[in-house]
């Protein structure tokens, strides 16, 4: 009889270590899970920190150049007043909630300009206007450099920031002068109205012809 109840004891001995086993792995368990949770939240939020830093610069460049430009060229002596109207296409954001990685990413997919280009022509038989709009328009914001084609335009156009002094002596100073400004418009730091010198081209035309627009 002893030797029964003995045996029952370390039985029920034996399934209570077994039961206080178990929950200490499952609450090891629910542990580790916490921390993993909490490590990928981290993760994520620093990605998102890095992202909306990149989206920032973006839109400093794509809001700085937004805006109407004017300016004129000449041709065989006739001068045409022309217009640039440029809007980018996302607004901003200035909301305080921390954004996903896929909203700052589909943010950053989006970002475009919307670029409207205005020639006014003049004649004896009154003034008229001729122009294109250019949509989806990605810059080329880190060397300052904006490129206008569309197969529904006559003309395609080359936009390099310039200080909205004079034309550039040549390509090569045209697109050092343009990455320098860029750089300062990416980082917000550019504090006078912008200016692009402009290449156009035209399957009407067998040169090209440069000029200034400023805001």
């Amino acid at each position: 009889m002893l030797k029964t109840v003995l045996s029952i004891l370390l039985v029920l001995s034996a399934v209570g270590c077994a039961d206080q086993n178990v929950e200490k792995y499952e609450e090891k368990a629910r542990n580790d899970g916490r921390a993993g949770a909490e490590g990928a939240r981290k993760a994520e939020e620093e990605q998102v920190q890095r992202m909306e830093a990149d989206l920032a610069r973006l839109q400093n460049f794509y809001q700085g150049v937004s805006g109407t430009y004017e300016g004129k060229f000449e041709i065989k002596k006739i001068v045409y007043p022309i217009r640039f109207t440029v809007i980018s296409t996302v607004p901003r954001y200035l909301g305080s909630r921390i954004r996903t990685v896929d909203e700052v990413s589909d943010e950053i997919n989006r970002l475009a300009l919307v670029i409207t280009e205005t020639t006014t022509l003049t004649s004896e038989n009154g003034t008229s206007s001729m122009g294109c709009q250019y949509s989806d328009i990605k810059p080329f914001h880190h060397l300052g450099r904006i490129e206008l084609t569309s197969k529904e335009c006559a003309r395609s156009f080359t936009l390099q920031l310039n200080d909205s002094q004079e034309l550039s002596a040549n390509d090569s100073e045209a697109a050092q002068q343009a990455q320098e400004i860029a750089g300062l418009v990416l980082e917000n730091r550019w504090t006078e109205p912008l200016a692009f010198e402009v290449e156009a081209r035209s399957i009407h035309l067998p040169s090209r012809y440069k000029f200034l627009i400023r805001k």
